[in-house]
């Protein structure tokens, strides 16, 4: 049944990056929202990871989103422990939340079975996956969704849970 409400999700809302080069400007217009992706850890926040790469359109507008709207580039920075990862990068990063061993960026994709750009994977602070959503995210639906994932509500639910709960919310706010 979890995967199910999962699969659900990520069909209603999933949007496949077609291979169309994107300005690396792209990402440095946004990295200053971003914690140094070499050393994740929670910091007494939940955590955000937006996986991209430099060939995916759909990245370049969730980076221009983050970019041009005030609101939620102050929660990506303020309210989260955020970090891009691009995939096109080969990098180690230390993940605190798993271990204290470093990862590549292909193992760290490998552990949230990250397929496809972009991906957003929400984690508490204990590092256990909140939510999953693969694909284009629109701003209001963003800001709906990370507001939603700091309640005292949502930190009580299962991923399932929260899927569900914010189908809901979205339908609600006609989003």
């Amino acid at each position: 049944m979890k995967n199910l409400c999962l699969v659900v999700l990520l069909a209603l809302f999933s949007a496949g990056c077609k291979q169309t080069p994107v300005s690396e400007a792209s990402f440095q217009e946004v990295s200053s929202y971003f914690e140094d992706s070499q050393n994740i850890s929670a910091q007494q926040k939940n955590i955000l990871l937006i996986f991209s790469s430099n060939s995916c359109q759909y990245c370049n507008k969730l980076n221009a989103q983050i970019k041009n709207t005030p609101k939620l580039s102050k929660l990506i920075k303020d309210t989260f422990s955020s970090y891009h990862i691009n995939l096109s990068e080969k990098k180690s990063y230390t993940f605190g939340a798993h271990s204290s061993e470093t990862l590549s960026t292909q193992e760290l994709a490998s552990l949230y079975q990250v397929t496809s750009t972009p991906t957003l994977v929400f984690l508490n602070q204990d590092g256990n996956v909140m939510l999953k959503y693969v694909g284009f995210i629109d701003a209001p639906r963003l800001i709906a969704t990370m507001e939603f994932l700091c309640s005292d509500e949502a930190l009580k639910m299962s991923e399932n849970e929260i899927a569900k709960n914010l189908l809901k919310l979205y339908h609600q706010k006609k989003i």
